[in-house]
């Protein structure tokens, strides 16, 4: 188990659904991973476990599908904001501060995947990993992931490792000796488009699975192993977004 009380600029910090049922969100992901959850006024909620965050739900805005969201830590969102147009992405929303807890925007990549920059203040993103009940890996999933590459190596200082030129391939993205983030390939014209993808770590994937079909979920990848990896399994919820789980290799 990891305490978190810090992420340095370039590493995805936080995880966020939004969904069109809050309530049944709240019941589904609480009962499946055992998740407590403190609410406030505007429709928002945190998840909690051993007493700390380790993601959010909120409402889905009007005409957008259900999904998982990724936050990167940024030291400064303003400048990391021009970056990202100068690059070829574009600005969905913002940047905004969000009371006291930090400074945000919501952007899309050049191919369409979208992502939060935040720059935290009270809020720093999950304070627990490790352990079961967390969130444990995220991937971009994108047709071409040298092109993606090239923009998130220019906005976050990333390096990218295993890349092949074709895209035919995943790749791992690195700070420094550390690595942050994954991406995978999706097949031109998949729907739906580029999206980050969320990977939860559980105790017992087969399990787990298990439990969230009795929730009212569908299993869409069936419980496997993968090779240097864990057991994996991918799930889309009642609610239609999808997410992963994993038992990693100790």
């Amino acid at each position: 188990m990891t305490y978190v009380d810090s992420y340095a600029p370039g590493i995805p910090c936080w995880v966020d659904v939004a969904c069109h049922d809050a309530a049944a969100g709240k019941e589904f992901y609480s009962e499946l991973f055992g998740w407590s959850s403190v609410d406030d006024e505007d429709g928002f909620a945190t998840f909690l476990l051993d007493g700390r965050p380790v993601a959010g739900l909120g409402p889905c805005q009007k005409g957008t599908r259900p999904s998982w969201n990724v936050y990167i830590t940024v030291k400064d969102v303003d400048a990391s904001v021009a970056t990202v147009k100068a690059n070829g992405g574009t600005l969905i929303a913002g940047p905004g501060d969000i009371l006291n807890l930090g400074r945000g925007a919501a952007c899309a990549d050049p191919q369409g995947g979208v992502l939060t920059l935040w720059q935290a203040r009270d809020h720093i993103g999950a304070r627990i990993t490790r352990v079961p009940g967390t969130w444990y890996w995220s991937d971009l999933v994108t047709p071409d992931i040298p092109r993606a590459a090239a923009f998130y190596t220019a906005v976050f200082g990333w390096s990218v490792r295993g890349a092949d030129p074709s895209g035919s391939t995943g790749a791992v993205a690195m700070l420094g000796q550390q690595g942050v983030a994954g991406f995978s390939p999706l097949p031109a014209g998949s729907a739906p488009g580029p999206y980050w993808s969320v990977t939860f770590q559980v105790a017992d994937v087969d399990a787990t699975a298990e439990k969230a079909t009795k929730l009212g979920a569908s299993v869409a990848v069936a419980p496997m192993d993968v090779p240097n990896v864990g057991r994996f399994a991918a799930i889309a919820a009642p609610g239609r977004e999808t997410f992963s789980i994993l038992r990693p290799l100790a």
